[in-house]
């Protein structure tokens, strides 16, 4: 354990090393689970009750593919906990730009992939990982919804289980969504269900949109049809007001201030109490009972329909942000492009910096929302992330996607 912890804190100036995928590695990576595994069981009791059913079906050793939905932050930690073998996911490469976090995940042998654009390196790996025996888990949605309900399918699944070719098992993470809501700042207490199916074979012959569905339809797991348990938790708004950037009352832009499990619109004084079904009890002003996945549901739609809350006296300008910074983490190591503006014009996003940036509309290859208020943009050699301290990320995330897919 010490020198597991000397390997993890290093040199915080230098980037995690990756591990490379071997039978030796997979050996060293499970001895290392299970030194884990007790103290991280008896971690997660502090938040989550978790089970788990099918777990007697998942091989105990050799190659499986483990799939299932994307719940709550927790998602991987829980099925590594109950495959009772190390699991080596596939993951955001944004969760590697950090310190001690970055280095335990890459010493568990987890798979950096840049989401919404093609990485054969992370593709490589993967099936290196299988080659080697090791168990490797995916969540086919690529992210986490913010309001509990499924997300489509990231593109090239049924190609990339037929590559692998090992038995793929498929479950499904029941409470996760209440337990531990995207855009919460903290989790609630309560159980945590992970539900598994038995293996399915795959080979070559195998039709790839045919294995799609049928993943589909085994991890597709909608509000409605999730197992409920009790939850109970304190401070349940934090961190409301960075999902529903708009006033459900007034419609008043970045107006929302969340406190304990309240929150209240600064311009028409509604206000809400939340509780730990992410209902939003009406107790002030204008304010009428809602949900916070009706609400986002209903704020997304606005913005893919073409709105986008346009500051006042600033013709052209289809957003702009409140002084903030922008980071290029192309490299290893993250370079501060300075203080400035987010300026989102028809034509191009601008950054008014010490060091200005244009980027026209056609430069921009994806922009993808990391974790709670992380946001990439790539472009086809750049990674750049702006950190706006005083703006909604969802908002902004919302808008560049809805217009870049206008383009």
């Amino acid at each position: 354990m010490i020198e597991l912890v000397r390997r993890l804190w290093g040199r915080q100036d230098e980037p995690p090393a990756e591990i490379e995928p071997s039978a030796a590695s997979l050996a060293a990576i499970g001895a290392q689970y299970h030194r884990l595994r007790r103290v991280a069981g008896l971690g997660m009791l502090r938040f989550a009750r978790f089970t788990a059913e099918g777990v007697n079906g998942l091989p105990r050793e050799g190659p499986v593919v483990i799939l299932t939905n994307h719940a709550a932050q927790l998602d991987a930690l829980h099925v590594n906990h109950a495959a009772r073998r190390p699991v080596i996911f596939l993951a955001s490469a944004a969760v590697f730009k950090g310190d001690l976090r970055a280095r335990f995940l890459q010493s568990m042998g987890m798979v950096p992939k840049r989401k919404f654009t093609p990485d054969a390196r992370a593709i490589r790996s993967l099936k290196a990982w299988v080659d080697a025996g090791a168990a490797v888990g995916i969540f086919p949605e690529g992210e986490r919804g913010w309001d509990g309900r499924p997300l489509p399918m990231v593109p090239g699944l049924g190609k990339l289980l037929r590559l692998l070719g090992a038995p793929v098992v498929t479950g499904r993470i029941h409470n996760g969504d209440l337990h531990w809501p995207r855009w919460a700042e903290v989790p609630r207490w309560g159980r945590v269900h992970l539900e598994l199916d038995p293996p399915r074979a795959i080979s070559r012959r195998d039709d790839p949109a045919e294995l799609e569905t049928w993943v589909r339809g085994r991890i597709h797991l909608p509000p409605e049809r999730a197992r409920r348990w009790p939850l109970r938790g304190r401070d349940l708004a934090r961190g409301l007001s960075n999902l529903l950037f708009c006033c459900p009352a007034c419609g008043a832009i970045e107006a929302l201030r969340d406190d304990g499990d309240a929150v209240r619109c600064s311009a028409c004084a509604a206000a809400w109490t939340l509780d730990v079904a992410c209902q939003m009890r009406a107790t002030a002003g204008p304010a009428t009972d809602t949900t916070v996945g009706d609400e986002a549901a209903r704020l997304l739609a606005r913005v893919r329909g073409g709105w986008t809350p346009a500051p006042a006296g600033r013709p052209g300008v289809l957003l702009e942000s409140a002084p903030g910074r922008l980071i290029d983490q192309s490299g290893a190591a993250p370079v501060d492009l300075g203080e400035g503006r987010l300026v989102l014009r028809d034509d191009a996003l601008i950054f008014d910096g010490p060091t200005p940036l244009t980027l026209p509309r056609a430069a921009l290859r994806a922009v993808s929302l990391e974790e709670r208020r992380r946001l990439w943009l790539m472009t086809a050699d750049r990674i750049l992330e702006p950190d706006l301290p005083g703006d909604s990320m969802v908002k902004w995330g919302w808008a560049l996607q809805a217009w870049k897919a206008r383009a």
